[in-house]
């Protein structure tokens, strides 16, 4: 069969020419060897447009995955916007359009630049189908509509219905595997008709999960389908604390804990009514970027979450260095720089760092028991840990 008598990849070329001409699309193979074969014909088909695929034919015949640093720059050159953390000023290569991908990396990679997903095979289980979806599932710096296709097969010849008696076994365990984890989601992965859209996240009901439906399924389940993206665990959050985060004054200045090594001042602005927020890192006395998934996972805290031990004065300064960058990096003259509003500040201290607030109050307790003229010094701690 040539690529024009294979009708799925023909397909799979209607949706790259005619319905996503523009937008970066990832596909994703059960096998090696389909993402090879899709690179062949899509390079024929397709010779304009740039292609990265992970996986290569070797001169012995076989199919194999490219090294992780092989992928890792096709990732970063496919995905740069998603992976900026990681370019270190590196330039790009290759700007790919397409991502030949298997499920070797359907999970723990960010490739939201994609806003297209085409899963060309059926997955097995129902975690891969949502893995794959979170690739693009994830935050991105403005509205946008993505798409998420699943090649479910049709072949209308007589041999072609007996084998699709089988993928249509498999379909049916899929979707039942998918059912559960959708409960909490209200995303459909795969639709019961030939689509389903959504204009908006806003109109789901199910985003915070509710205790009582904890028991309808099995933690496995819920992990499942918190592999999509943290994106959606942020929400119910957001609408869990929402009130509670209401009546947080503004310029509000705190610290906490968080699993890293580099000590971090975290600022949250507000310029001509538009929240934007910035990052110091304090060793480098420099702005850095991170992704917004990793953000609010060091940021992710509950009213339980204790508040780290930190100089209330340095903690002070470093946010007005921060500002001040944040300010320059946008190239703000004087007056528009007094319109930036300060709404919070959060210095995030490496756990290696940390001593809590607890063991600081004792400290500072204990020090006038001490027979030591240290009273100035146990004065000031007590005015920085106020």
């Amino acid at each position: 069969m040539n690529y024009n008598d294979d009708q799925k990849f023909q397909q799979l070329l209607w949706l790259i020419q005619m319905q996503h001409p523009q937008e970066k699309i990832i596909v994703f193979t059960e096998r090696r060897a389909t993402a090879v074969y899709l690179e062949q014909g899509l390079l024929v088909c397709l010779p304009d447009v740039p292609i990265a695929c992970v996986a290569r034919k070797t001169v012995e015949g076989e199919y194999e995955l490219k090294s992780e640093d092989e992928v890792m720059d096709l990732i970063l050159d496919f995905a740069p916007e998603a992976n900026a953390d990681k370019l270190d000023g590196r330039k790009q290569n290759s700007p790919y359009r397409i991502l030949l991908t298997t499920d070797a990396y359907g999970a723990g990679v960010n490739l939201q630049d994609a806003s297209v997903v085409i899963s060309y095979d059926l997955a097995w289980t129902a975690d891969t189908i949502i893995q794959r979806a979170g690739r693009i599932l994830r935050f991105w710096h403005e509205p946008r509509l993505i798409h998420l296709y699943v090649f479910t097969g049709i072949m209308e010849t007589a041999y072609g219905k007996v084998h699709m008696n089988q993928v249509n076994e498999r379909l049916k365990r899929l979707v039942g595997r998918l059912a559960n984890a959708e409960q909490f989601s209200e995303l459909r992965m795969i639709p019961s008709g030939e689509q389903i859209e959504y204009k908006s996240l806003r109109g789901l009901t199910s985003l915070d999960i509710a205790i009582e439906k904890l028991g309808i399924v099995e933690a496995t389940e819920i992990e499942e389908f918190s592999g999509v993206s943290p994106f959606l665990t942020h929400i119910s959050l957001l609408k869990k604390y929402r009130e509670i985060a209401k009546q947080i004054p503004d310029d509000i200045s705190s610290a906490k804990v968080y699993h890293g090594t580099i000590p971090y001042l975290f600022l949250l602005l507000k310029y001509k009514g538009v929240f934007e927020w910035a990052l110091y890192d304090i060793n480098q006395q420099a702005l850095t970027i991170v992704m917004e998934d990793t953000l609010l996972e060091w940021l992710q805290c509950d009213p339980d979450t204790e508040v780290a031990s930190v100089n209330a004065d340095f903690l002070e300064e470093q946010a007005q260095i921060c500002r001040h960058l944040w300010i320059e990096e946008q190239g703000l003259v004087a007056s528009q720089a007094d319109e930036v509003e300060r709404i919070a500040a959060l210095y995030l201290v490496p756990e290696n760092q940390a001593r809590t607030m607890s063991e600081m109050l004792s400290y500072a307790v204990a020090l006038p028991n001490k027979k030591s003229p240290r009273k100035k010094n146990s004065k000031h701690l007590a005015k920085n840990d106020g």
